[in-house]
């Protein structure tokens, strides 16, 4: 099953959108720089 991720959850760290983000999904990029 695919996930979109929405502003619910983009540049949140607190863990406030677990609940409705499949975090179990999400890979931390580390320090890497976001911008493309």
């Amino acid at each position: 099953m695919a996930y979109i991720i929405t502003e619910t959850c983009v540049d949140l760290k607190d863990k406030s959108c677990v609940d409705v983000c499949p975090v179990d999904c999400i890979i931390d990029g580390g320090a890497e720089d976001r911008m493309l």
